[in-house]
């Protein structure tokens, strides 16, 4: 009786953090949409809707951002929500 209640109670536990991992998520993904312009092109391009966002097994639908990609458009990955003299740019080989 006591590894039934354990087990319940972490499988409670385990949808609780997928719950609270999906909201994160969600939160960071209407970010990325609204102030980092990379972002916002992909998803209207690929039909994604950020504000109907559920699950990160949506996010499949998007194309996997390469290093040659991040290079070609590390302008266009800045956010606008951060002042741009306050932001610099690293990269690393």
């Amino acid at each position: 009786m006591v590894c039934a209640l354990f087990m319940k109670k972490t499988e409670d536990s385990l949808e609780q953090v997928k719950v609270y991992q999906d909201k994160r998520l969600r939160k960071l993904v209407i970010h990325a949409y609204e102030t980092v312009p990379y972002y916002k092109k992909e998803f209207d391009e690929y039909g994604f809707n950020p504000y109907k966002f559920q699950h990160a097994d949506e996010l499949a639908v998007l194309p996997i951002i390469t290093k040659d990609v991040l290079k070609e458009h590390i302008q266009e990955f800045i956010s606008t929500a951060k002042l741009p003299s306050k932001t610099f740019i690293h990269l690393t080989g």
